[in-house]
């Protein structure tokens, strides 16, 4: 089963606001600070967006390839000056 696990990292700053979720541009559930939800796909090249609800938008994208049979996890931090989504990941 091939995965993307999108974890947010608490952090105090923004805690509050829930962050949406889309996964090639499918909205896939929010994310409270802390918590993570994980989404089954197909293998290959996947669209991540996220965004703090409080502002309404996808503050932040980027690609991930994802390979058949893995889980991607894919951690996102909220930047200190903007509050935009920064994103890393690694293979589970």
């Amino acid at each position: 089963m091939t995965q993307l696990e999108i974890k947010r990292v608490s952090r105090l700053m923004g805690a509050a606001v829930p962050m949406a979720v889309w996964i090639d541009s499918n909205h896939v559930g929010t994310l409270a600070s802390g918590k993570s939800l994980t989404h089954t796909v197909t293998p290959g090249t996947h669209r991540v967006e996220c965004g703090l609800q409080q502002a309404g938008s996808k503050d932040g994208a980027q690609e991930f390839d994802v390979p058949a049979g893995r889980r991607l996890v894919i951690v996102v931090t909220t930047s200190k000056w903007n509050g935009k989504p920064i994103f890393s990941a690694e293979l589970a």
